[in-house]
């Protein structure tokens, strides 16, 4: 996938003093356009996800969920979920696909794959939910402010 994107796979970086490197990118596209999520692997062994939308950068934390949730198709842009005993807003609602990835991931990916998510907000931070086959993976994203990301340039 030759997109540029800003990012390179395997080159190093730090965010709140955590060091990771880029292990990959995924390419989304839906009904409103495509967008890249990048696979951060921390020097602790968990991963993340590092997204641009609207100008601003987020990078996301999957979270285990401890509440169980309505199946995707019973939940409404405007919705106010349970989430971990959180009020979770339901912001969007959409079905994206897989269109092209690099780099490694700490699971298998498809290009064709479709994945029914819902990005929310919880207590002012933006927050998503994704459902697959066999799990709903829940994740929390943090804003990066100027000056928390810091990027080795070769």
């Amino acid at each position: 996938m030759n997109i540029p994107g800003g990012f390179t796979i395997g080159q190093l970086g730090e965010w709140k003093k955590r060091w990771f490197r880029v292990a990959g990118r995924l390419r989304f596209a839906d009904d409103e356009g495509f967008w890249d999520e990048w696979c951060l692997e921390f020097n602790d062994g968990s991963f993340g996800w590092l997204e641009r939308e609207d100008g601003e950068t987020f990078i996301t934390l999957k979270k285990k969920l401890t509440t169980p949730l309505p199946q995707w198709n019973q939940i409404m842009v405007g919705d106010n979920l349970n989430v971990n005993g959180q009020s979770f807003f339901v912001v969007e609602k959409s079905t994206a696909c897989i269109t092209g990835f690099e780099g490694q991931f700490p699971f298998p990916i498809q290009v064709g794959a479709r994945k029914q998510f819902v990005d929310g907000n919880m207590s002012g931070q933006p927050a998503g939910l994704e459902w697959s086959e066999d799990e709903i993976e829940f994740g929390v994203g943090h804003l990066v402010e100027p000056g928390d990301l810091s990027m080795n340039i070769w």
